[in-house]
């Protein structure tokens, strides 16, 4: 990846496991990126949160099911209650 993407925050959908958990730990490791995933389980973000050691600090995640219209509503509430202002989505959630 190209260096534009460092130190940026970015947010990841389906990253409790696969492809998205890659990119999540790859931004954060190679590139300082803050990133924010989104996935439904639980244990999944615990466990890949318990991976990550010292890189932890640069992730935080939501629950909830990115099919639902009301749940990308509360966490757009979420993100600028809390002031953050994301440069990248990755959409990258299976959704059927």
């Amino acid at each position: 990846m190209s260096k534009w993407i460092d130190n940026k925050t970015v947010i990841i959908t389906g990253a409790s496991s696969g492809i998205g958990k890659m990119l999540a730990e790859r931004l954060m490791k190679e590139h300082n990126c803050k990133v924010i995933g989104v996935a439904r389980s639980e244990k999944k973000m615990f466990n890949f949160i318990e991976e990550l050691g010292d890189y932890a600090k640069l992730f935080s995640y939501k629950l909830f099911d990115v099919s639902s219209y009301d749940n990308w509503q509360i966490f757009h509430d979420w993100l600028v209650e809390n002031g953050i202002k994301p440069d990248v989505l990755i959409n990258n959630a299976g959704v059927l």
